[in-house]
């Protein structure tokens, strides 16, 4: 191997890899090592592996998305963000590549960046429907429903529903004030699980559209039903019942009738303090009671960029 670039793994000190066929199979080779980690839910051995895999052979694109993923279990999303923009250099057309950095920078805020790859995406193929759900997931997100629901169905005309869109489409048609819509996307989930196991996104998703559609006191049922077969543990089942318990009640109390107020403390108990940061707080920064049993109803829109945040700057070029 003489003249050739010598160099030594720090994972394979014993090891010395020069020419060309070398550098690929022992990539491969640390790759595989790389995904049994991963697949052990030992996400800091994976992205060892995943990045000597890169520094030995750095063409190799499948260990970008594989290092991204893991990144992304680790909530280290600005890391997943450059790694898949390192490995967009290698391969400019790799649509997997570019709906994963999509997602990390809709993850992250950069709502209108995150689309500009989605677009970038569709250019070339027009037909995935994983870049139109996507794109959907972003529209909605940016407040654009109309959009939304135009991506949304584009995306169900080239593959079968999966329940991650027909959810999409019950909190678009949330958004935009018709419950009975959304109530037909439930009805469709509901098909596909047998009596008793319904998950409860789905049971939350039944509750709302009840409760929109004015059957106050079957949401309010749903939710009873969910929570004493276990919900109690769900902070989202005690935010939905003590939601509904408030304003039946405080319905009742101003027609002259009702029990006195609803004892929501045991409920706001079992309730993350961090499920919902920095909301519901009075003029002392303190949180209000009612505060740990509402959900923030708006999503998030579009964060502009700092100006002063050249890091930041950098993800969108």
């Amino acid at each position: 191997m003489a003249g050739s670039s010598l160099w030594k793994s720090p994972m394979n000190s014993g090891l010395l890899w020069g020419n060309r066929e070398e550098r690929i199979s022992a990539s491969r080779q640390i790759s595989r090592n790389g995904s049994e980690w991963a697949g052990r839910g030992a996400s800091p051995q994976a992205i060892a592996a995943f990045q000597e895999a890169i520094r030995i052979w750095p063409a190799d694109v499948r260990n970008y998305l594989e290092l991204a993923n893991q990144y992304t279990l680790q909530a280290e999303h600005l890391s997943a963000t450059e790694t898949l923009q390192t490995g967009l250099r290698y391969d400019q057309n790799n649509v997997e590549l570019r709906l994963k950095l999509a997602e990390s920078l809709l993850v992250q805020g950069f709502g209108d960046a995150a689309r500009e790859q989605v677009e970038a995406v569709l250019q070339v193929d027009r037909q995935l429907a994983a870049a139109w759900f996507l794109r959907a997931r972003i529209h909605y997100q940016q407040g654009r429903y109309e959009e939304a629901l135009a991506d949304a169905y584009q995306a169900e005309a080239r593959q079968d529903s999966r329940d991650e869109l027909l959810e999409l489409l019950c909190q678009i048609y949330f958004a935009q004030g018709r419950p009975s819509r959304a109530w037909s996307m439930v009805q469709r989930l509901n098909s596909r699980y047998p009596a008793g196991q319904r998950p409860a996104k789905l049971l939350a998703l039944e509750a709302e559209a009840l409760y929109q559609m004015n059957r106050k006191s079957e949401a309010l049922q749903t939710v009873q039903h969910w929570y004493h077969a276990g919900g109690d543990q769900d902070p989202q089942c005690c935010v939905l019942l003590a939601r509904f318990h408030q304003e039946l009640l405080g319905a009742e109390q101003e027609n002259g009738g009702g029990a006195g107020p609803f004892a929501w403390l045991p409920l706001a108990e079992k309730i993350a303090p961090t499920a919902h940061p920095g909301w519901g707080q009075d003029s002392h920064e303190q949180a209000t009671p009612l505060a740990a049993l509402y959900p923030i109803q708006e999503r998030p829109k579009f964060r502009p960029l700092a100006q002063a945040d050249t890091e930041t700057w950098s993800l969108l070029r």
